[in-house]
């Protein structure tokens, strides 16, 4: 009852996320008067104009106003049925002349209405109608003499006074008891006592119900009173007060039982605001009877829709489209009427009579506003489509901007449901396709031609309309959105793009001029449609510029909605200026943000992250790697909009993380690791949120990730592996608070300070079973396998069964390319992350570099088949490349035409093999240090492991080939490529070098191997200058003996370790140790240094670890290696 009463008094209805708020049409307004003659309209309703007048001519009026007095007449002196039509005649003309609801109720409670079972007889039919229908026209516009002194809230607020005036008076009630025993059937010579008795005596409708005393209601009554009653928003809707079950005897007897019970409250309060004298104390008594009365509302329209279902095919157009507004628009639709409703609708308009605008674009509004798909709404689409198309546009122009807007609406907004649909025939969806398309084609050239005529929400919806359905879409659009948007067919599709693009064009020049009269939400709506078809010109560029301005001067107006969604379209359209941005985050507080919603939060910083809009205050939250006298205070945060903003979603994300959909908790990650700002709080909250805390709290609590489609999967592993790999910044208030490590060892170490090591690992494996399962390989995209890999390699965590089903996946994309069966083919990056990412791990998967060789070559291709550097550098980088060529000599695979490709794209071939014309063409300023590194690794591997290839670096590289950044300001040019090699002695390794020392084992540190002696000794030739190139942490030079101290970071930690696995060490072979596996790099290096003569032992980490300093174990521990090693 109090949910139902709220609805009432309150009222109103919130639109859905995402959609726009549509111009609600009206329904036809019907008088209802006098129709009990109904093949004649009778012109005393009003009195007639002058022109009316000399139209029909004295004479014509004259026998007319006759011809009314002598039907008078006859009923005066006819018999009691004649007496009461009359007088029931003379009521309506009196209904009709009243000025106000509250003069209607007075005519009612004077005929003595209100006392007697459905009127006692006085009112038929008509007056019932006419009545509640007046009655719902005066709470519809405001009645300034109504105006409270002071008021400040408007026309809109007026209204809503005056609705909740009626609603709260006692003969509303009453007018309302009587209609529905009417419409029940009731016997109007009852008591109210009687009726009662009566009621719980006896089967009254079925068997009580008299003719004589009973009222008959028709279709246009039926449409009437539901239009009312959805005007006057009494009835909670369907998902308040479910929609009533049964057969239209039992709701009529459910009725008549409601509104004996709304009687019984009404003389209840009346009696105890009765026995209070003090007038004050008398309005302090509550209308208890509203929430009874919401129902009765409710189950009268319930009555309707039972007595529509069996008279359906009497229903007018009119009547039809009517009643299914009223049903759609009190929350109280029924599927079966609405598909029988649309039927009658379009067989009547193709049978009998022209179709009217108003009367498709209500009954579409209904459909959609109901989400009700069905057979019949999509012949009335056709039907639409028809009459737009034939007559030689003769009937689309009789649509006002408003029906075009709503149909439009209303067709996108069913379009978009299709995935909701069961059990629909599929040729159904051709001719939806075709139907939807030909409208929107038509509503598309109407808007170019005939934009001065919509107003600010006409243009807003439309637009809107247009990017739900897809219709006219550039492909580019697609890029942001992972699940396929359901969008027209495409029989036509250039066509509409360029129709469309026209009526954008023409729409954003006219709309630009008269911005300030959108409000804010038309302004999102409009910025939100456009961005989502991907079109995009200067004149767009203007208008995005020209909403911006409306939304710096105008910010205080907008809410957070308006906010998100206008942010999110500048984001997606590329709309860049960061002042707009700044000045609409600045309303995204931390004391505010618990009012939004968090797809709003989510969507204001995916708007910052993807827009660049960094925030002031970079290192504000982290708590692990920066020092707290290096992180702002609140206050100063506060100071900076994005910063303050950034800190409101995370709070709100932490705080309330269930509220989050999936996408919305990625998007929010996702953006605090594009900004590459840390927040490890935000990062260890949501990991337990999903798998669960580091020592096994609120592990029965966990959400998993079960949800999450690919995307926010893959896009959830990169977040937080960008997380941790932000530590190797160069910002020296990082590294002062760390430990200062770099690399693969840093990242590991940050991720397991923030998240945690155990609860990492647990989220990692989750990641990697969730994309194991619900086919979630094959309904991914390449970017999400690229993300999904590279994110394992950074953090050194594999998972065997993940990364072979991404590379057998993978491979099989990459055979299909070009086929019918091909799908989305993978960009240079995610193609050469993946195989950077499996080579990092040391995961072995033979054959992946010979299966990428063709569909390399293939995308490379020109026409003739062939490729050169300015083909290849169409699609990679140089970087990428440097990637891909690392990643075969690590993982010990080259084939010969991937090979030669790749020294083609790096270095070019022939008279192309030049630096210079190379970094004009890649536009990269060269090779970096890093690549140039990896480089000689390659060609080292290569002249080791497949000579016959054939395959060298240019004379004189590296000179000249590095990136200016890399100078140090010297006179030698080869200064701009510095050795490659950076050595660091670990404490770990001094120890085990003492130990050795006092083992006999003779040996320097950090020996180096310099590019000379490659030369010299295998004739491997990589510089023409000496450069350090490879070292061994301890080395016996003389007898080829070298001791690789091994710390973390040169392990990765397998996911899916089964423990009968082998979990020993084999000194002088790296491989599988336990848990730990030696990474791609590691093995590259022992395997190379075997290649070139050396004998290599490895000290693990955690072996010596668990020594614990002492020297008579680790002494012992070094004679068993060494031992090991010799005997190799």
């Amino acid at each position: 009852m109090t949910t139902t009463s709220a609805f009432t008094i309150i009222g109103g209805r919130t639109t859905m996320p995402g959609r726009p708020t549509v111009l609600r049409p009206t329904g036809t307004q019907h008088s209802g008067s006098n129709s009990i003659f109904r093949k004649q309209k009778d012109p005393l309703i009003r009195p007639l104009t002058c022109e009316e007048k000399h139209s029909i001519g004295l004479g014509r009026l004259y026998a007319q106003q006759q011809n009314q007095n002598q039907q008078q007449e006859q009923l005066k002196k006819g018999g009691t049925k004649h007496r009461s039509k009359y007088n029931a005649y003379k009521y309506n003309l009196e209904l009709v002349e009243c000025d106000t609801a509250a003069d209607v109720l007075k005519i009612f409670v004077s005929k003595g209405g209100q006392t007697s079972v459905a009127g006692g007889g006085l009112f038929n039919s008509v007056n019932f109608s006419t009545a509640l229908h007046r009655i719902a026209r005066y709470c519809s516009f405001p009645d300034r003499r109504l105006m409270p002194p002071n008021h400040k809230g408007g026309f809109i607020n007026l209204i809503e006074i005056q609705r909740k005036s009626v609603l709260s008076d006692p003969r509303f009630a009453l007018l309302l008891c009587c209609l529905c025993e009417a419409l029940a059937g009731a016997d109007s010579s009852l008591t109210i006592p009687e009726l009662d008795q009566q009621q719980k005596r006896t089967d009254l409708v079925s068997n009580g119900k008299s003719e004589e005393h009973s009222l008959v209601f028709n279709q246009r009554e039926f449409s009437n009173i539901a239009w009312a009653t959805a005007k006057l928003r009494v009835a909670p809707p369907s998902n308040v007060l479910p929609i009533s079950s049964g057969n239209c005897e039992e709701m009529e007897r459910e009725l008549i039982a409601q509104s004996i019970q709304v009687r019984s409250l009404v003389l209840e309060v009346a009696k105890e605001r009765a026995s209070l004298s003090d007038p004050h104390e008398r309005a302090q008594v509550p209308s208890r009877w509203i929430p009874a009365m919401s129902i009765l509302a409710a189950k009268l329209l319930d009555n309707i829709t039972c007595r529509a279902n069996q008279r359906v095919h009497n229903f007018k157009p009119q009547e039809a489209a009517n009643l299914s507004w009223a049903l759609a628009t009190a929350g109280r639709p029924h599927p079966v009427l609405f598909d029988q409703l649309a039927n009658q609708l379009t067989d009547t308009m193709n049978n009998n009579a022209p179709p009217k605008p108003q009367q498709f674009s209500n009954s579409l509004w209904a459909f959609a506003t109901c989400g009700i798909r069905s057979p019949g709404h999509i012949k009335l689409v056709e039907s639409v489509a028809n009459a737009m198309d034939g007559d030689d546009g003769g009937f689309l122009s009789t649509f006002k901007p408003q029906e075009l807007s709503n149909t439009a609406w209303a067709i996108a907004t069913l379009y978009s449901k299709r995935d909701e649909d069961v059990d629909m025939d599929e040729a159904l969806y051709d001719i939806e396709n075709d139907a939807a398309s030909r409208v929107l084609r038509q509503i598309a050239q109407a808007l170019k031609e005939r934009v001065d005529e919509f107003k600010p929400q006409e243009v807003s919806n439309t637009i809107w309309a247009f990017a739900t359905a897809g219709f006219g879409y550039h492909e580019s659009a697609l890029g942001y959105f992972y699940t396929e948007t359901v969008h027209l067919s495409k029989t036509m599709s250039e066509e509409d793009h360029v129709l469309l693009s026209q009526t954008l064009d023409v729409m954003a020049a006219n709309v630009v001029q008269r911005l300030e009269k959108f409000r804010p939400q038309e302004l999102n709506n409009l910025s939100w449609g456009i961005a989502r078809l991907g079109h995009s010109s200067d004149i767009i560029t203007n208008l995005f510029q020209g909403i911006g301005r409306q939304a710096i001067m105008r910010v205080r107006q907008f809410t957070s909605q308006d906010i998100a969604a206008t942010l999110w379209s500048f984001a997606l359209a590329k709309y860049f200026d960061e002042e707009p941005y700044r000045v609409l985050v600045s309303q995204v507080t931390l004391s505010r943000a618990g009012a939004c919603k968090p797809q709003e939060l989510s969507n204001i910083i995916w708007a910052l992250a993807t827009a660049g809009v960094m925030p002031a205050h970079i290192h504000a939250f982290d708590t692990t790697c920066v020092h707290p006298k290096n992180r702002i205070n609140p206050r100063e945060r506060a100071n900076d909009p994005v910063s303050e903003c950034l800190a409101a979603a995370a709070n709100e994300l932490m705080t309330r993380p269930s509220a989050f959909k999936e996408q919305e908790i990625k998007d929010v990650l996702w953006s605090f690791s594009k900004l590459g700002v840390r927040h490890p709080q935000l990062f260890k909250a949501v990991a337990e949120h999903l798998v669960g805390g580091e020592d096994g709290s609120n592990n029965e609590n966990i959400r998993g990730l079960g949800n999450f489609n690919p995307q926010g999967v893959g896009n959830m592993a990169w977040s937080y592996a960008k997380q941790a790999q932000l530590v190797n910044t160069n910002d020296d208030v990082v590294q002062a608070y760390t430990n200062k490590n770099t690399g693969r060892l840093a990242v590991y170490e940050t991720s397991c300070r923030d998240v945690g090591e155990r609860t990492t690992n647990r989220f990692f494996t989750a990641i990697a079973e969730a994309v194991l399962t619900n086919d979630r390989l094959s309904k991914s995209k390449p970017q999400d396998l690229s993300n999904t890999a590279w994110s394992f390699a950074v953090l050194g965590l594999l998972h065997r069964g993940l990364f072979s089903g991404i590379s057998d996946e993978a491979r099989l994309r990459m055979s299909n390319y070009g086929s019918k069966d091909s799908a989305t083919p993978f960009r240079s990056q995610e193609l050469a992350n993946f195989i950077w990412a499996t080579a990092t791990l040391n995961h072995q998967v033979p054959g992946l570099p010979t299966a990428m060789a063709p569909y390399v070559l293939k995308a490379c291709s020109k026409r003739d088949g062939s490729y050169d550097e300015q083909s290849i550098a169409n699609y990679f980088t140089r970087q990428e490349l440097v990637n891909i060529a690392w990643s075969c000599a690590v993982l010990k695979e080259y084939p010969p035409e991937l090979m030669a490709f790749l020294y083609t794209g790096v270095l070019g071939r022939g008279d192309n093999a030049n630096p210079e014309y190379l970094s004009a063409l890649y536009n990269d300023g060269g090779l970096q240090q890093e690549s140039i590194s990896s480089f000689f690794y390659v060609q080292m591997a290569l002249d080791l492991e497949a000579s016959h290839l054939g395959l060298s670096l240019p004379p004189g590289f590296p000179e000249n080939w590095g990136t200016s950044e890399t100078a140090d300001g010297g006179d030698d040019e080869f200064l701009k490529t510095p050795s490659p090699l950076v050595l660091k002695t670990s404490r770990l390794q001094v120890t085990v070098s003492q130990s050795l020392d006092r083992t006999g084992f003779h040996h320097v540190e950090e020996h180096v191997i310099h590019t000379e002696d490659l030369r010299n000794e295998f004739g491997i030739e990589l510089s023409e200058r000496p450069l350090e190139f490879l070292s061994i942490d301890i080395a016996n030079v003389e007898d080829k003996i070298g001791v690789e101290v091994d710390g973390p970071g040169h392990f990765i930690n397998l996911l899916d370790f089964e423990g009968n696995e082998r979990e020993t060490v084999n000194h002088n072979n790296v491989g599988l140790t336990g848990r730990r596996q030696v990474n791609g790099p590691t093995e590259f290096k022992d395997r190379m240094l075997h290649a070139l003569g050396w004998r290599i032992g490895h000290v693990p980490f955690w072996e010596w670890r668990e020594l614990d300093g002492n020297k008579e174990k680790e002494d012992l521990y070094c004679a068993n290696l060494m031992k090991e090693v010799q005997e190799d």
